[in-house]
């Protein structure tokens, strides 16, 4: 909620300058922390409670200092290999973090494994808010880019002793090598796919920093931030659901199974609830890449007009990973990290290889972000073909499937722009026109997606109602 305001208040260069430092950052912190020992926790207390946490708290904590201290004394360095010299301050500042983001995951695992929803979005909600407000305050009264680290600190000061308070969890002065040896193994592989996952998400920023300068990484950053808004509210915390609740049903069965054997009990929960999301999320991400232009001027303003193709790119890329967004939380659930590890590595192959051939060659921004909707469509490919295999099934009856939401989308991508040129010729202003068009599209969606998918839709229903009850 405080993207219009602080995308009205501070420059593209003030957020590609913390752009960078929070890239740098995250790969510091997401990729081993978060991947890592908090996976562990979740795959590994549901069998033998509180033989871990303990001994994961104080090498998390003992890791984060040690992290944060090299990153600062190297922050000079850092945000010279990345192109934006003057993401230095703000490096050193945010090093400060790295503590907080790996206890914070200590937290996170433990609510995640008592399936404790309602609490973790409660602590969201309020450390989000606070950082929010603090940031628009700093941005008014002209702190510039340090508003948006003032933001990033307090948000995440508040998530780590709301998710430690929620969980009513007190560290206890052991810790067991033995414990943190025997999950090292799943821990060191789930960190070397979200490495891998870092390289084709935030490692693109660095790139773009390389290539095209501060400004360009700040129109870049804001449009993608915008654009993953949907995934964020929606699909974080369905991930997050997923990977607890099949780690969990996970329980008493022997973890040496394999794929084929895993994937025939969750299978079907898997297809279902990859089609709950592709409904919801599908639809908003249509909707966002249709009327691209006129989200960009109404939520970001003039600023950032010049980057609306850029926005339109990444709903395109946001769309096509809708498809994918169950895989890896499955997976991950059922302890298939090394599937995760392998394809989280095609991933950030074809990447790092596209993006810096695009570059190279065209050097404008727009292509880059359209190659990874591209490199999205060969991950949705070859993640299909590689389970379809594994399942018995063939490609084509697992494209079947979901053959009632492609009939949905074209209808919705039919419908949009007979009734777009009709309210463009009412209406001079482009905002106006999307704005009356877009309610149109969008209560039509929702009336006729149901009757063209009618099938998928009991089953939904039916599903949910099962599991809710």
């Amino acid at each position: 909620m405080t993207i219009p305001i602080l995308a009205r208040l501070l420059s593209p260069e003030q957020f590609g300058v913390v752009a960078v430092a929070l890239a740098i950052m995250s790969f510091i912190v997401m990729a081993i922390g978060k991947g890592g020992l908090g996976a562990a926790i979740l795959y590994y207390e549901n069998t033998d409670p509180g033989q871990y946490v303990h001994t994961v708290f104080w090498a998390n904590f003992f890791l984060g200092t040690v992290l944060a201290l090299l990153c600062y004394l190297n922050a000079g360095w850092l945000a010279e290999i990345s192109g934006v010299e003057k993401a230095k301050p703000y490096i050193e500042v945010i090093s400060f973090s790295i503590p907080l983001l790996l206890l914070e995951q200590v937290g996170r695992s433990l609510l995640l494994l008592k399936m404790e929803y309602k609490k973790m979005a409660g602590v969201t909600l309020f450390a989000s808010m606070l950082g929010g407000i603090s940031a628009l305050v700093l941005a008014y009264s002209g702190a510039g880019a340090w508003s948006l680290i003032c933001q990033q600190l307090v948000y995440q000061v508040l998530l780590m002793t709301g998710f430690l308070y929620m969980t009513k969890f007190i560290p206890k002065l052991e810790f067991k090598r033995d414990r943190l040896s025997e999950i090292m193994p799943y821990a060191m592989r789930n960190t070397a796919s979200d490495i891998l996952m870092w390289c084709s998400s935030q490692g693109v920023i660095l790139f773009v920093g390389r290539f095209f300068g501060a400004s360009t990484v700040g129109g870049y950053q804001v449009s993608n931030r915008l654009a993953q808004l949907p995934r964020e509210v929606v699909g974080n915390a369905l991930d997050q659901a997923v990977f607890s609740g099949v780690a969990n049903s996970q329980k008493g069965l022997d973890k040496s199974r394999t794929l084929n054997h895993k994937l025939e009990h969750v299978w079907r929960d898997f297809l279902l609830v990859t089609k709950i999301n592709t409904y919801f999320l599908g639809s908003v991400y249509l909707l966002l890449a249709i009327y691209a232009e006129s989200v960009v001027i109404i939520v970001l303003g003039e600023s950032f007009y010049e980057f609306w193709p850029v926005f339109r790119a990444m709903t395109v890329f946001g769309f096509i990973g809708v498809f994918l967004s169950a895989v890896y939380p499955f997976l991950k659930g059922i302890g298939e990290d090394r599937l995760v590890l392998k394809l989280s590595l095609y991933r950030a192959i074809l990447t790092l290889l596209f993006v810096y051939i695009v570059a190279e060659l065209d050097g404008d921004i727009v292509f880059v972000t359209y190659t990874l909707a591209i490199v999205q469509l060969l991950m949705l490919l070859i993640t299909v073909s590689k389970l379809s295999t594994k399942v018995n099934s063939g490609l084509s009856s697992i494209i079947f499937e979901f053959k009632g939401v492609t009939i949905g989308f074209i209808t919705l991508l039919s419908l949009s722009w007979p009734v777009n040129e009709f309210f463009s010729f009412y209406f001079e202003s482009m905002v106006l026109s999307s704005i009356f068009s877009g309610f149109i599209v969008l209560l039509v969606t929702i009336l006729i997606l149901p009757l063209l998918a009618k099938n998928d839709w009991l089953l939904m229903k039916s599903w949910l109602k099962v599991k809710f009850e």
